[in-house]
């Protein structure tokens, strides 16, 4: 499957720790650079309709691969390298401040919040709303 992105829709990334299946596998290694992406409901199998568009599914293509590994948004804050993870008191002063939060991709939006290309609010990335 072939996607075509907007680029402000993906981010470049590389994996800082091995992300494995579930039977303790390596499925990408560490050091993995690729593009990461919003994954749309409708591109996931078994989802229903929901009120959003997005699915909380972050969908990461390693350099030169066709194939695109299906993860959940939270593994972007533990797994790879690039990615400044905010701690709670820069999530507060965001919201007292702005009310809003960041994206991963650095976008305002509500703490509630996904930006128009799908990616969430870091306190729904963070499982903190």
């Amino acid at each position: 499957m072939k996607f075509t992105l907007k680029e402000a829709a993906t981010k470049k990334l590389t994996v800082k720790k091995d992300i494995k299946a579930k039977d303790g596998s390596i499925l990408i290694p560490a050091g993995t650079k690729g593009t990461a992406r919003p994954v749309k409901n409708s591109e996931m199998p078994n989802r229903t309709e929901s009120d959003n568009e997005y699915s909380g599914v972050l969908g990461f293509r390693p350099e030169g691969s066709d194939k695109e590994f299906k993860l959940h948004m939270n593994k972007i804050a533990t797994h790879f390298v690039g990615v400044a993870v905010p701690n709670i008191k820069t999530l507060e002063k965001w919201e007292w401040e702005k009310g809003g939060s960041k994206t991963p991709v650095g976008t305002w939006v509500e703490v509630d919040g996904w930006d128009p290309d799908g990616w969430p609010a870091w306190t729904l990335v963070l499982g903190i709303v």
